[in-house]
């Protein structure tokens, strides 16, 4: 019987240990704050008069603020300023569902990149 008891003994202290760890991971992940997530979002290129109008689809709302749109045309990079572009209409600083961007067809065929933060959320193709 003293086997027995040792291996018992063995097992529930393992289980102990477990326990602990898991609760300690728990604790520990709830202490990283500030990480972001990408958000996600899905958007329609229309083609319309002089301009590209881009329209926010569905997905989670991106912040105006954090908002980057560059434009590639073969010979260079433009930055375009997002926040006199969009149509905020509930006016709450950021681009939500059904809310456009429209982008001057002055740069002919181009790639226009729209990120948020440091994500890159999508590319289109003029």
């Amino acid at each position: 019987m003293k086997g027995v008891s040792e291996v018992l003994g063995e097992a529930l202290l393992m289980i102990v240990v477990v326990l602990l760890s898991a609760a300690l991971a728990v604790e520990a992940g709830s202490w990283i704050s500030g990480i972001k997530e990408r958000p996600v979002a899905d958007f329609l290129l229309i083609s319309r008069g002089k301009n590209y109008t881009i329209v926010h689809e569905e997905g989670d709302p991106i912040p105006i603020s954090e908002l980057r749109i560059t434009v590639y045309n073969g010979s260079g990079f433009y930055a375009v300023n997002a926040s006199k572009l969009i149509e905020d209409s509930n006016k709450n600083g950021m681009w939500d569902f059904g809310e456009c961007l429209n982008v001057s067809k002055g740069f002919g065929r181009a790639v226009i990149t729209i990120a948020a933060g440091r994500f890159v959320l999508c590319r289109l193709y003029t």
